[in-house]
């Protein structure tokens, strides 16, 4: 009965260790959708006006490195941008030329990740490739 209590108490240990998720958000990723929660702090026309913004700057996707620099990268595969991040618990810091631009990690998967703007914009990733 005891060998049967370890023997199951392991595989419970094995499970969640399993199940952890990871505090990294290394590799390449697609913005999937930008959605905005509250209504009073931006126009209507702020998300596709976003998006229309990196379309014409040429970004096809980010990348997160483990070095912890944030590229945007754009369709020929050069890097446009580059800055520094940071992931503290669940939340994403990244660093702007005037200050520390913070981004709540509301839910993540391996390959899906949903963060939330302090102004209430939430941008959706899908990972396109580790």
């Amino acid at each position: 009965m005891k060998r049967l209590l370890y023997v199951a108490f392991g595989i419970v240990i094995v499970l969640f260790s399993c199940n952890k998720p990871s505090n990294t958000l290394e590799g390449k990723w697609n913005i999937v959708n930008i959605t905005q929660n509250d209504k009073d702090t931006l126009t209507d026309l702020t998300i596709p006006l976003v998006v229309l913004c990196m379309q014409n700057d040429g970004v096809d996707y980010i990348e997160f490195t483990k070095d912890n620099e944030y590229n945007l990268v754009n369709n020929e595969n050069v890097v446009i941008e580059t800055k520094k991040y940071s992931i503290e618990e669940n939340l994403l810091n990244i660093e702007e030329e005037n200050g520390i631009s913070v981004m709540e990690i509301i839910y993540k998967q391996a390959d899906l990740v949903d963060l939330k703007s302090q102004d209430k914009i939430i941008v959706s990733l899908k990972r396109i490739e580790e």
